[in-house]
């Protein structure tokens, strides 16, 4: 399989600058909830509201943060290792912090924007974009995003991802590099997308689910670029499955993924970071507290036992609205808010969970909003603490659903025999260092191999061709003209010297 194939060329590969070792710590520690109002979009900036958090509590309520954005479902949004936002997007228009407008529209032009409206920047899908930092490259930051439209089966009906696609931006700048570089992935989930660090602390795994319940595509992202493979799940069916959204643990050893078809299930898996491997399959069912075609937006506890939900009022059966806690040990849920809120989200330092919450007025309208957080969410019941109302929020309406984002602060998992950072850092000599600059350039770029020789360069484009090959023989080389010929876009640059290989991205402007 690919997995042990890329573990082992990982393995045995030498990262000359040890790349993202100690990168990237907070890039999702700001979040952003867009300044929408159900129905209403006003006249751009559509004001919104940033949330800025520590390793401790919510630091920061920054409003408003007139970024150019509306968003009432689908977000994510890229920090810098301070914990500042950088970019926001929904997946179909980008962002920075400046207010500057990335893109208007991130998908090909063939893709119509959903329900053939104009653009609002209010995308309605079940789970956002995911930005994730370049293991290849300390600068550069991907966005994954779907591109989607409904899908009529035979006795079923869909809105799916026919596309899956990236965006490539560069952090310094805050610019757009490159935007809707499709992925080898088709027919896919609706929006539903999450990221986990490999057990080296640098690379991603990506796990998007397809149109059947037993199915997943499983990718890893590395200093080379993307892999994926479609993975069949034993023990599950072949059932379609729509509205589905999933998370891992914080710590990244657990996979919750909730379907609503036929069924409401949780599927619960164990994760290895190692392989990327799901195992030891758990079926939750919980159609009885969850209506048929209800929106599955949850967030798991830090360590991956509870999950939080949003349910809304039902009249048949009857069921309350407000926040639920599933507790995968015991099989049951726990009610807790009566009143008007909204989708949990588990803080990005992994403390607390934390969602929006409305007072009504006589005639049923917010008249205040705010922001609850449950201080203990490991516990299981009461114990959770539920603190109702305690951030006053202005200009933005509470979360619809969950923001994206990955657990930027998990570490190589040290001891686990493919912490394979850490394995090679141990063997790198001081001079074993590799210098390319400028990057991004156009013109040409230059290589330093710090006495490294002889040595094999490789230039691959995004689809793993190869577009450049020279022998370097010098401490330094600039490559000139074959670069110059060369269209814009991200490359794959790898150094050959013995047994030893550098490879990180190199964008030509």
């Amino acid at each position: 399989m690919f997995r042990n194939n890329l573990f082992a060329a990982i393995s045995f590969s030498l990262m000359f600058l040890g790349m993202n070792v100690l990168h990237a710590q907070k890039q999702a520690y700001s979040l952003y909830n867009g300044g929408y109002i159900y129905g209403i979009n006003g006249p751009e900036p559509y004001q919104g509201t940033i949330l800025k958090f520590n390793d401790d509590s919510l630091e920061q309520i920054i409003a408003p943060a007139n970024m150019s954005l509306s968003v009432g479902w689908s977000r994510a949004a890229y920090s810098d290792t301070n914990g500042d936002l950088v970019f926001a997007s929904n997946g179909w228009r980008l962002v920075n912090r400046e207010g500057e407008i990335l893109s208007y529209k991130l998908w090909d032009s063939s893709m119509n924007h959903p329900g053939n409206l104009s653009d609002s920047t209010d995308i309605l899908v079940p789970m956002g974009p995911l930005f994730l930092d370049d293991p290849g490259n300390p600068n550069g930051v991907y966005l994954l995003y779907g591109q989607h439209k409904p899908i009529n089966f035979p006795n079923f009906g869909a809105t799916l991802d026919l596309i899956f696609s990236y965006a490539y931006l560069d952090e310094p700048s805050r610019s757009l590099v490159s935007q809707n570089n499709h992925l080898p992935v088709d027919t896919t989930s609706l929006g539903d997308m999450q990221a986990c660090r490999h057990a080296n602390g640098r690379d991603w795994w990506i796990i998007k689910p397809k149109i059947y319940e037993n199915q997943y595509i499983v990718g890893l992202l590395d200093p080379t670029g993307f892999h994926f493979e479609e993975v069949t799940i034993p023990g599950l069916s072949a059932a379609r499955q729509a509205n589905t959204f999933s998370q891992f643990s914080f710590e990244g050893n657990r996979f919750v993924h909730y379907t609503t078809a036929v069924s409401r299930n949780f599927h619960v898996f164990d994760f290895d970071r190692c392989t990327g491997t799901l195992s030891n399959l758990q079926v939750f069912d919980v159609s009885d507290s969850l209506i048929l075609g209800s929106f599955p937006f949850f967030c798991l506890s830090p360590d991956g036992s509870k999950a939080y939900m949003k349910r809304a009022q039902v009249l048949n059966p009857p069921l309350r609205e407000g926040i639920l806690q599933y507790d995968f040990n015991s099989g049951s849920f726990t009610y807790y808010v009566s009143e008007q809120g909204a989708a949990p989200i588990l803080s990005p330092n992994g403390k607390t969970v934390i969602f929006g919450h409305a007072t009504l007025g006589p005639n049923g309208v917010p008249t205040e909003r705010f922001l609850s957080e449950i201080m203990n969410p490991n516990e299981a019941g009461p114990a959770c603490e539920v603190m109702q109302n305690k951030y006053p929020i202005n200009n933005n309406q509470a979360f619809a659903m969950n923001s994206n984002y990955a657990n930027f602060k998990l570490g190589a998992l040290e001891g686990s025999g493919c912490d394979t950072l850490g394995l090679i850092t141990r063997h790198v000599s001081p001079v074993a260092k590799l210098k390319v600059y400028p990057n991004p350039s156009s013109e040409y770029f230059t290589i330093e191999t710090d006495g490294l020789l002889p040595a094999k360069l490789m230039v691959r484009d995004i689809h793993g061709k190869i577009v450049l090959e020279q022998a370097l023989t010098l401490v330094q080389t600039t490559i000139r003209e074959p670069w110059k010929a060369l269209p814009a876009g991200i490359y794959s640059l790898e150094v050959q010297h013995k047994q030893q290989r550098g490879m990180f991205k190199v964008v030509k402007e």
